[in-house]
């Protein structure tokens, strides 16, 4: 036989192959009468919500060597309540519910049950596949046979039954799909557990826009959390509502209705906090496609969701971004004034699964988010408050470097990209320089006399930890005296006493490239006394000095950024 043939015989065999109903663990897929599922689909990968066995296998890797982040987050999440061989479960209860009226009524609180006991079952199942010990399964078995045994209905006075419905149906779905292939877990009870949420938990929010509307983090939860059970129950229906609701839902919780350009979200004006939760239900909602075969939802809208978290990112670490206050907000009842600076400066447990993506994936620089991780959530937990919010543990569970063949560059306390002024001005005791911030760079210039000198009053350096200083200078202004040169300057307190040290360009720094010009924190006298320089992080000032120039010159500098080693930096 040809080549040719031999490759279309071999295409028709997979073809054939992919198009076969896919069977459970235990046969084919039935709901409660019996019926057999007419939706299966061939093409659901198990794992395939958030984790998958490739994934989990790296992270295995990982914690058998002992690597960072991933041993430190193991060791905190072993530590936590819902991932204690000890867990005492607080259900089941007949009903779910978050209404306080019900609670009240009751004497019993349902959302702490039901949200405890749906992240629980994650967290124990999630331990069996990272541990391979058995009693965190029947632990994560018994609760789910447990609830779906025993609940009857999720009920709600008022709207709160969809919020209940879709992060606790989420959360506890995320933790059945990685026990479906426990040995322990019987055939009647993982068919009942199907049964429960194919029957009790998706009718409540089967439509997932919200009925009169409502802030965009509502129907994106009812999203993700229908695109979890499809995958669990092997719906394609259900899995195809969440896909299309993604791109062309009528509510605000869309690709294109939740997101400007910018990355500004519906929810940027109304906290920070639900403005990354809604960041959240969308960054799992791309990941559970991007597991099942659907990796354009992560690039949606020109990579609109990567916008999305630098510019979090960058807002809240204090920095300055554009907001439109003509929102196009879907209903006309959540359109904020400004944006809101409501817990400005917290932050989710969300930025690894959107830096692994954009970053380690694809290779796109994300500078703010990348700071977030260094700086703030370095190593990442659970959500406080409400637990079920959000699956958490991203420095354990989405850090994958080799899913792209790309090693992040180990970017350290200083970091300024000069999409704004962060603190750069004048020398105050000096000559005052203008500084300003235009087309992304630090632009210095003379305002009085002709000295151009930036200076940073706040600057933290770890020179152990990050012995490099790299500077992208793409404008050097011309000196009066061409025997000068400009220099980099610290102004460090030690021991309570200033001291300057100055690395002058043509003898104390190495060029990569033709404008990257870098600095190794090397001992080095000081210019007042000969005190060596600091070797633990210290807090003081920085300024770049380009001396005495011509009249109307002006540098330009791209960044200020430091690194653990000289391979990390670029050199353009």
């Amino acid at each position: 036989m040809k080549p040719i043939l031999w490759l279309m015989a071999l295409c028709a065999i997979l073809v054939t192959t992919s198009c076969k109903k896919s069977p459970s663990l235990y046969g084919v897929e039935k709901n409660s009468k019996g019926v057999g599922n007419p939706a299966g689909a061939a093409t659901f990968k198990h794992p395939g919500m958030l984790l998958t066995a490739t994934s989990l296998d790296y992270i295995k890797t990982q914690i058998a060597s002992s690597s960072e982040p991933w041993n430190t987050t193991l060791i905190a999440l072993k530590a936590s309540t819902w991932a204690s061989l000890n867990y005492q479960m607080q259900g089941p209860t007949a009903l779910v519910t978050r209404d306080p009226t019900i609670i009240a009524r009751d004497g019993i609180n349902y959302k702490s049950i039901i949200e405890n006991d749906s992240y629980a079952i994650f967290a124990q199942a999630l331990m069996w596949k990272l541990t391979g010990n058995n009693a965190y399964a029947d632990n994560a078995v018994k609760m789910l046979n447990a609830w779906s045994t025993t609940l009857k209905s999720i009920t709600s006075t008022g709207p709160d039954v969809y919020l209940c419905a879709s992060f606790n149906g989420f959360i506890m779905a995320n933790g059945a799909e990685l026990v479906r292939d426990y040995s322990g877990w019987q055939a009647a009870d993982l068919q009942r557990c199907k049964d429960m949420f194919r029957n009790i938990w998706y009718p409540v929010i089967k439509g997932i826009e919200i009925p009169g509307g409502a802030n965009g983090t509502w129907d994106s939860a009812n999203a993700k959390a229908i695109m979890a059970f499809g995958i669990f129950l092997d719906d394609q229906s259900m899995f195809d509502a969440a896909y299309n609701y993604f791109y062309h839902g009528s509510g605000d919780g869309t690709i294109e209705h939740y997101f400007l350009p910018s990355g500004q979200n519906q929810e940027s004006g109304r906290t920070q906090s639900y403005s990354q939760l809604g960041l959240c239900n969308f960054e799992e909602l791309c990941e559970m496609g991007y597991n099942q075969g659907k990796p354009d939802m992560w690039v949606a809208k020109d990579t609109v969701i990567m916008k999305a978290f630098e510019y979090n990112a960058k807002y809240n670490l204090g920095q300055d971004v554009p907001f439109n206050t003509a929102f196009p907000e879907v209903y006309g009842k959540w359109v904020y004034p400004a944006i809101s600076a409501d817990s400005r400066g917290s932050y989710r447990p969300i930025f690894y699964m959107a830096y692994n993506q954009f970053h380690n994936r694809l290779g796109a620089a994300m500078p703010n988010t990348q700071r977030v991780l260094e700086q703030y959530t370095a190593i990442e937990k659970q959500t406080i408050g409400t637990v079920t919010d959000g699956t958490g543990w991203g420095s354990l569970l989405f850090y994958h470097p080799s899913a792209g063949g790309l090693t992040p560059v180990a970017v350290g306390a200083l970091r300024w990209e000069f999409d704004a002024l962060e603190g750069w001005g004048g020398i105050p005791w000096a000559e005052n320089s203008k500084v300003a911030v235009a087309n992304g760079q630090l632009e210095v210039s003379a305002s009085i006399g002709t000295y151009i000198r930036a200076w940073q009053g706040s600057a933290l350096l770890d020179p152990v930890t990050y012995p490099y200083l790299a500077v992208k200078v793409t404008q050097i202004p011309k000196l009066k005296k061409s025997t000068d040169d400009w220099a980099v300057q610290a102004y460090w307190s030690i021991n309570g006493t200033n001291h300057d040290y100055r690395y002058v360009s043509k003898t104390d720094m190495t060029l990569l490239g033709t404008q990257v010009y870098v600095i190794k924190w090397t001992p080095k006298s000081g210019l007042n006394d000969g005190v060596p320089f600091p070797t633990a992080s210290t807090t003081g000032g920085l300024y770049l000095d380009f001396g005495d120039c011509a009249s109307g010159e002006k540098a330009k500098v791209d960044w200020v950024r430091s690194y653990k080693t000289l391979a990390d930096i670029p050199n353009n």
